[in-house]
Order: C-alpha cells, then sequence, then structure tokens
C-alpha cells in the first residue's frame, strides 16, 4: 500500500470511531438488550437492606426527570437487596429512552424489579440452575414482589400466580 492509501484508511478509521462514539449514547437504549449489556457493561451490586433500598430511593410521590429516574435504578441496582441469577448484574443502562409523559419517584426502583425479575425467571426458565438455586431464586422473587407490592410500588394481584407459580417443581 501506498501513502495515500494509508492516510485514506486511517482516517476513514478515525472518522467511523468518532461517529460511533457519538451516536452510542443515542443508540445503545434500541440495542436488543444482551448487545446493550455487552457495550455498556453491569452495575456492581453490594447487597444492602429493604430499608437501605427505601431509604435511597424512595422520597414521595413527587414528579421526577427522567435523568432522576435513571438515577435512581442505578442506585436501587447498586444496593439491590435479594439475590441475583448466578453470573448476573444489572445493566449500567436501564434501557428506556426519554419518554413525553410524567415520571415519579419510585420509577427507577420498579424498573430495576422488572430487569432483575425477567433475568431471574428466564434463568429459571433455561434450566441450568440446581432444584435448589432455582427455589431458592423464586423464593427471593416471591419476597421481593410482595415487599414491594406492600409498598404500594407494585399493583398486579396475579403476578406470583401467573410468573413464579407455575414455574415450581
Amino acid at each position: 500500500m501506498n501513502r495515500r492509501t494509508l492516510l485514506i484508511a486511517a482516517t476513514s478509521a478515525v472518522v467511523i470511531a468518532s461517529l460511533v462514539a457519538i451516536a452510542a449514547p443515542v443508540i445503545v437504549p434500541f440495542l436488543p438488550r444482551q448487545v446493550e449489556v455487552a457495550l455498556s457493561g453491569t452495575i456492581h451490586t453490594t447487597p444492602g437492606t429493604v430499608d437501605d433500598l427505601f431509604a435511597k430511593t424512595e422520597s414521595g410521590d413527587s414528579e421526577v426527570s427522567h435523568a432522576d429516574v435513571d438515577k435512581e435504578y442505578v442506585i436501587a441496582a447498586s444496593i439491590w437487596p435479594w439475590s441475583l441469577p448466578p453470573g448476573w448484574g444489572f445493566p449500567r443502562n436501564r434501557g428506556v429512552a426519554d419518554t413525553a409523559g410524567r415520571h415519579w419517584d419510585g420509577m427507577g426502583v420498579k424498573a430495576a424489579f422488572s430487569t432483575w425479575v425477567t433475568a431471574s425467571l428466564e434463568a429459571v426458565k433455561a434450566g441450568n440452575l440446581t432444584p435448589d438455586t432455582a427455589n431458592d431464586l423464586l423464593d427471593e422473587v416471591e419476597s421481593a414482589y410482595q415487599t414491594l407490592f406492600d409498598a404500594g410500588m407494585l399493583s398486579d394481584r396475579s403476578f406470583i400466580a401467573r410468573s413464579v407459580t407455575p414455574l415450581r417443581p
């Protein structure tokens, strides 16, 4: 290759890398979850208590910004008090682009629950867990759901019957 070809190739690579870097924050939330996690990473979770979760995330029924919901999600995920599926971690981004409409305190915790419960139930459905591990994870899902339901954060009274009970042996 001559110098001109190398210069064009190097310039093209820099331009492409720059465009990807600029577009990534906008594009990543719309990618499939596995790709998004691979690009963004996961949140380090040091389990806290349920009291920690409520104390650090809940501040009433006030309206908040989309960024506040994202922040609450990260806080909740970093201290999530229930067991995570083996080898799984909360995605660094909750994967929701800013939407029109109101955002409320507690939406970040609900997003963390939704992300975690989906991963937990999928881990059990995959059948790669020991029966004891699968049962323990289902117990955790029930405990988390009941705790958040009792706190008024969740409202689907049939969730356990529809989503957890059918996975029990």
